[in-house]
């Protein structure tokens, strides 16, 4: 599938490998509970942080809502991948309110490329960049008055990265948000006692400040 309309937006692949991820997205089995959180955190006005847009489907879910006063930046460091996630965000006319950006947010400190700009919402699909990438935006996040953000927790690339699921919560501890398992089969958000011990396997979490 390298074209699909998703949620009405239109998103075109990169690669052939990333034909299967659009697959997913249309019926419905990639983290649809997660894109659903997502999208519901997103304010008329807002400022959001797309860390790791790959194709952009969440960059646009945010551009969408955030309207002709809001903005979102969306972080992509895999050329063809940011090539494509530009072209999608034109595509659906959304280039107005969309800031893309070829970096990295686990090599770019967020503190430097926002240049101090308060946050509403960030959404870090890292891998194991997600420790540093929260290490690089503790200024703005101590500026934002009431940040979320969604965090992709995924413990084996965390240990590739040579830090841990433990190290993670206690960024996000440090940025006085406070973590929830997403259930996704479910559909519900699970709170801190899902996390102890910390989990094994992939899951998001959705992060309110406290």
């Amino acid at each position: 599938m390298e074209h699909a309309l998703i949620d009405g937006l239109r998103l075109t692949a990169a690669r052939r490998a990333d034909e299967q991820y659009l697959a997913e997205l249309c019926r419905g089995d990639r983290d649809p509970f997660t894109a659903e959180l997502f999208a519901r955190s997103v304010s008329g006005g807002a400022t959001v942080v797309d860390g790791g847009a790959y194709l952009g489907f969440h960059t646009l879910l945010a551009a969408r809502r955030v309207g002709e006063d809001g903005i979102v930046f969306a972080f992509e460091p895999d050329p063809d991948r940011f090539d494509a996630m530009r072209a999608n965000v034109r595509d659906n006319g959304l280039e107005d309110r969309v800031a893309p950006l070829p970096l990295s947010l686990a090599e770019t400190r967020l503190d430097e490329a926002l240049g101090g700009r308060s946050v509403d919402l960030v959404r870090l699909g890292l891998g194991g960049g997600a420790v540093a990438a929260l290490r690089g935006m503790r200024a703005t996040l101590g500026v934002s008055p009431n940040p979320s953000a969604i965090v992709a927790c995924d413990p084996p690339a965390l240990a590739r990265a040579g830090t841990s699921v433990r190290t993670l919560l206690r960024e996000l501890d440090a940025a006085a948000l406070e973590p929830a398992a997403i259930d996704e089969r479910e559909w519900r958000l699970l709170g801190g006692e899902a996390l102890v011990p910390p989990p094994r396997e992939p899951t998001n979490l959705y992060c309110r400040r406290v």
